[in-house]
């Protein structure tokens, strides 16, 4: 093929495709068959017109749909672009040995609608006096401007006003009526007309957000999402919230379902469902206080399941101990095999009867993980020290004088043996000081799981004050 000898254009040179530009001579002429009839010309002929006629017609039916962009203009003018050349140079300090001005160019484009909506036209004007509202969108762009109308509020009175008003018992109103508020409260709003407010709060941290007051209420008017957002980082618990606004679209998309067999699947953070709102940077340290309880929360799960599993393999051997001499000894179900005679285990004492219902902590705990129940983890916290470091106490006070025994005089004191041979009391310290740990270790990292999923709201608040106290003090 010889491309040696063609001239290869990349996509880069020119922003189209890449292609090769050669030429092709034709040496010889075309030595057409003799035997060839006017027939086939003519039929040859009346081909090469029906292929014209249907190109036209398809470049016809395409005309309208061919992409018209902008041309490049490049500087055409020498005068134009030396004068650009010493301005950049001078100004920039773009020298024309690094860089080619021949890659400088000027491009068009229209410009349909850019910017933010900031205000909201009112059309009735018994509404309010000012025609206009302001948007939560365009607030942080417009409030430097602003001087009027801006109220500093508690933390509780901003949160309430997130809260809302309840019209009953289930349903809750985002408007929440001025006559609920107490006189201290309702001082805030006093001087106001209806109308666009503005609420700022500057504890635990800062924040502005576009509210509506009324002739008897107000409202804030941000997103669902929004205020779900302000409420989780104000140490609010938004579960029963969630659950009543959940409530309400389900029975709306099944409402929907009965009457057109059709149902909307909204997934958060789906290419078409509701996505989470960002912040202004102002909760960092609440953002980084929530993230480390989280990642705490993932290891504390952790050390407790292989705790727990540390704990059943000591278990096991106990179960089949005292499961074996109720069986067997007991209440005589069936007949002492041969190897559990050959073992000649003494017989089980009271408290291992007690700790064979260690257990219970792990039936309590482990679903607690799924939904951070904090109720079934509080029981499964007490329960271990009740079935598990109680009984392993009183054993441990038990069996201290049978050690002192076997320590004076060996081999010819009468503790209970394994098999005939070991002492047990060896047996049983070794089972102490494993259980111990492992009991220890698990109230441990339980304590602190609940602490973890614990968010007290009042405590927060506390600290945002103290912190804010120190600060003044400085």
């Amino acid at each position: 093929m010889h491309l040696e000898r063609c001239f290869r254009t990349l996509p880069h040179h020119q922003d189209t495709g890449g292609f090769f530009v050669a030429i092709l001579r034709r040496k010889e002429s075309v030595k057409l068959n003799e035997n060839n009839n006017l027939v086939e010309q003519q039929e040859a002929v009346n081909k090469q017109i029906t292929t014209l006629i249907r190109k036209q017609n398809f470049s016809r039916k395409r005309r309208g749909f061919v992409n018209k962009e902008e041309p490049f203009i490049f500087l055409a003018n020498h005068s134009e672009e030396t004068d650009l050349r010493e301005s950049l140079k001078k100004y920039f300090g773009i020298l024309p040995e690094n860089f080619s001005h021949k890659n400088l160019l000027f491009i068009m484009f229209k410009v349909v609608n850019a910017g933010m909506s900031i205000l909201k036209n009112i059309i009735s004007e018994k509404v309010s006096p000012c025609h206009y509202r302001i948007k939560q969108d365009g607030l942080p762009i417009l409030l430097p401007w602003i001087t009027k109308r801006i109220i500093d509020l508690p933390t509780p009175l901003f949160i309430r006003i997130l809260h809302g008003g309840k019209t009953s018992e289930k349903e809750i109103s985002q408007y929440l009526p001025l006559n609920d508020l107490g006189e201290e409260e309702s001082l805030f709003f006093k001087d106001f007309e209806p109308g666009s407010l503005i609420l700022r709060i500057n504890s635990p941290f800062s924040k502005v957000v576009c509210a509506w007051i009324g002739a008897n209420s107000i409202s804030a008017f941000v997103s669902r999402e929004e205020r779900f957002h302000l409420l989780s980082i104000l140490g609010e618990d938004i579960t029963k919230f969630k659950r009543k606004t959940e409530t309400t679209r389900q029975g709306k998309a099944a409402a929907k379902f009965n009457n057109n067999n059709k149902i909307k699947l909204v997934l958060l953070m789906s290419s078409t469902g509701p996505r989470p709102l960002g912040t202004d940077g102002t909760d960092f340290k609440h953002r980084q206080r929530v993230a480390a309880s989280i990642k705490l929360s993932i290891q504390y799960k952790f050390y407790l399941k292989l705790l727990f599993l540390l704990h059943f393999l000591i278990l096991l051997p106990l179960w089949a101990k005292v499961g074996g001499e109720l069986i067997f000894t007991h209440f005589k179900l069936m007949k002492q095999p041969t190897v559990w005679r050959r073992i000649d285990l003494p017989r089980a004492y009271p408290w291992e009867y007690m700790w064979c219902l260690s257990f219970i902590p792990i039936i309590l705990a482990i679903p607690s993980f799924q939904k951070n129940k904090l109720l079934l983890l509080k029981l499964s916290y007490y329960s271990q020290f009740l079935f598990g470091i109680t009984p392993c106490a009183i054993g441990l006070g038990s069996q201290f004088p049978e050690l002192l025994d076997y320590i004076r005089f060996g081999e010819q004191s009468k503790v209970p043996t394994f098999s005939g041979n070991f002492p047990m009391v060896i047996l049983w310290y070794l089972f102490f000081l494993a259980v111990f740990q492992i009991q220890g270790f698990s109230m441990y990292f339980t304590f602190n799981l609940l602490n973890a999923w614990k968010r007290d709201p009042i405590t927060l608040k506390q600290s945002a004050e103290k912190a804010q106290g120190v600060k003044k003090d400085e």
